[in-house]
């Protein structure tokens, strides 16, 4: 545990989407119809995108939800009480719950998401009530499709939204459970479930993978609920997926194998079902498994976020998988997946499996570039422990570390706990900062259903939840290296899709979470989404300014850099450093170093958060120059995979200041 004194540090409001109308009865009411589909149901931003590709939106944030409304933002850090619109993919699709991964040439590459209620609003005999009926009761049906988002993409915003190449078709082989099956109804040219919680993660080579995911559980709607066409809705359940494939930004379309046919595109097969030597029944990798690229080109899942164990049907996911792609396709005798023995387990030596942990890469130095591939899972959901109450599940405040988790099973890693948090915690955000330190932010004490509520409708599942308000960090060198520090509190509860950014300055944007509903029963009215006496959502952001940014902090000043650095370069920053105005050598203040892939995050993960310490290699009265990137022929595209980094200059700590100081990054590219 670490103190419990809350460390410096300031949060101040940075905007709010919507200011939701008070009615004279204090209660707050819901500004948008909903049929059409202008949902008030989600209008919290879930997804989060640094745009570190060089034009008029480099350094903004690209922000989404849903289609309901202006489902698209873009805000700048510069300007944080104002957002302007981001425009919209063609036909206004949908792109809420999409996996999501920046590529080589810093465009952002979205996969699936989610299609609410669109199979009964998509019959032309449907009434009002009717829509509101299946909307409300989730049926889903998710797309495969793929939007791609180019911030220099046309004179419009409009025009920096494309459609590529959907998705590769699911299957018979690649479903769990396998067929027969009621899967979702859809036309006849794609009879079969789309991708709903898709996790991407770029490669080596730029391109990017899609993992996972699958056709979400549902409510039917009623029976008097019209339908499309002469088929009856499925019965609930879900499908889910167990394969992989890849987008390549050069044809811009998906690619698979089929070792049947390797002259087809066709999915690669994952996990296989069925029980396996160590044990476990893995049906499908569930949605959002937290994904990491390895410094081997391997592809490593250490927890599936919105999975964990269902006990009712007998499925465990494992957190511990490999997929080489080194050589994409794999070759036809290859396993593509590898199934590690290393497990979770509770003092009482049960496996654990975890409901919405986050995850992290920790920073690679670049004094040590063997082996050095380190993750951190944190916080989440015991699902082996079943609900005690109306409270739900207790959060976990552990942190789990595996080191070198590219080891075969015959000299598997394990997973090692190590200082737990001050907080127990669900829902989280976890990112590294420039310092050294991660920052663990979000998230509640109890596990609630998002949309379901576990309360009556005379209670608050946001309140039995128990919101953490407390940001955390941890040193990861120094004296206080491996402790949990407090720092101060934020003031909304940021919890279900709640998101955190590093900006560029070195500050850290906090915005989102979902408040939970307040009744079980359906609302009825032309505002059904909306509670009587609460919103469903958060709709304003923070802004966190850590501790090393503090009143007296001097920060270091990048003059100039390089727009593109090279694996095996070396990067020489122009550099400036000031103590009371009076200017001081770079020679004496600068610590290293850093260089962090711009975040693209959603429900609490990126997928792509890569960084390293760069060790200073020479210094000059003005420059400073910083130790070689990682070779090409080396492991430095899979340490550090092609595409747009923030650069950071560090200041050492001194007298007056007992942190390091970040400078404000300059954007490069790693090519």
């Amino acid at each position: 545990m670490g103190s419990a004194q809350a460390l410096p540090g300031s949060w101040s409001q940075a905007h709010v989407w919507f200011p939701w109308p008070v009615n004279p009865d204090g209660t707050q009411s819901c500004p948008l119809p909903v049929n059409p589909p202008n949902n008030c149901g989600h209008c919290e931003v879930a997804h989060a995108a640094l745009i570190g590709k060089p034009g008029p939106l480099q350094g903004k944030i690209l922000l989404w939800r849903t289609t309901e409304g202006a489902g698209r933002y873009l805000f700048d850090p510069a300007q944080p009480s104002t957002v302007t619109s981001a425009g919209a993919p063609p036909g206004n699709l949908d792109v809420f719950c999409s996996g999501q991964s920046f590529d080589a040439n810093g465009d952002l590459i979205l996969a699936g998401g989610d299609r609410t209620g669109s199979a009964c609003q998509s019959s032309p005999s449907c009434s009002t009530s009717c829509l509101s009926g299946c909307g409300n009761l989730g049926y889903w049906t998710e797309p495969n499709w793929t939007i791609r988002f180019d911030p220099n993409g046309g004179p419009s915003l409009n025009d920096r939204w494309t459609r590529p190449a959907g998705l590769l078709p699911w299957g018979s082989d690649l479903m769990t459970p396998v067929p027969p099956y009621p899967i979702f109804p859809g036309p006849p040219a794609n009879p079969s479930p789309g991708h709903y919680y898709p996790a991407t993660v770029v490669l080596h080579d730029g391109r990017v993978m899609q993992i996972g995911g699958g056709s979400a559980p549902f409510t039917p709607p009623p029976a008097n609920c019209c339908w499309p066409g002469s088929a009856q809705p499925p019965a609930p359940g879900d499908v889910r997926s167990n394969w992989c494939q890849v987008f390549d930004p050069i044809t811009q379309r998906w690619q698979g194998y089929d070792p049947g046919n390797p002259s087809l595109d066709s999915p690669v097969r994952g996990l296989p079902t069925g029980v396996q030597p160590n044990g476990d029944t893995i049906n499908g990798f569930r949605f959002y498994p937290l994904t990491h690229l390895l410094s081997t080109e391997e592809v490593f899942v250490s927890e599936a976020v919105g999975g964990g164990t269902d006990v009712a049907a007998g499925r465990r996911f494992s957190p511990s998988a490999v997929c080489r792609v080194s050589n994409w396709p794999p070759a036809l005798a290859a396993a593509p997946w590898t199934i590690l023995a290393s497990k979770l387990r509770n003092a009482s030596g049960q496996v654990v499996d975890l409901l919405y942990p986050t995850a992290v890469m920790l920073p690679w130095r670049s004094s040590n570039l063997v082996g050095d591939d380190r993750v951190w899972m944190i916080g989440g959901s015991d699902t082996n422990i079943p609900y005690q109450s109306t409270v739900g599940r207790s959060a976990t405040g552990l942190v789990w570390e595996i080191f070198q988790p590219q080891r075969t099973v015959g000299s598997a890693p394990v997973w090692a706990p190590i200082s737990p948090l001050n907080h127990p915690r669900i829902y989280a955000n976890a990112i590294v900062l420039p310092t050294m330190q991660v920052l663990v932010l979000g998230g509640s004490a109890n596990y609630f259903a998002p949309y379901g509520g576990l309360g009556t409708p005379t209670s608050d599942p946001e309140v039995l939840a128990q919101p953490v308000l407390t940001p955390e960090i941890c040193d990861l060198e120094g004296p206080n290296a491996g402790q949990w520090r407090n720092l101060q509190p934020h003031a909304s509860p940021r919890l279900y899709h709640n998101v955190a950014v590093l900006l560029p300055d070195g500050r850290v944007l906090h915005a989102g979470g979902y408040k939970g509903d307040r009744d079980i029963a359906v609302p009825t009215g032309p505002n059904h989404r909306c509670r009587p006496a609460v919103t469903w959502t958060y709709t304003d952001a923070e802004v966190f300014t850590p501790p090393y940014l503090d009143p007296g902090s001097r920060r270091p000043v990048i003059q100039t850099v390089p727009a593109t650095v090279t694996y095996g370069s070396s990067i020489t920053a122009t550099v400036t450093v000031e103590d009371d105005d009076i200017p001081l050598s770079p020679a004496d203040e600068i610590d290293y170093g850093f260089v962090v892939r711009c975040a693209s995050v959603t429900h609490h993960f990126d997928w792509d958060q890569k960084s390293m310490k760069l060790d200073v290699l020479s210094r000059t009265a003005t420059t400073v120059t910083f130790a070689p990137l990682p070779t090409m022929i080396g492991n430095g595209p899979s340490i550090l995979p092609p595409g747009f980094y923030m650069l950071f200059v560090i200041r050492k700590p001194n007298a007056s200041v007992g942190w390091r100081v970040p400078s404000v990054a300059k954007f490069i590219q790693v090519i």
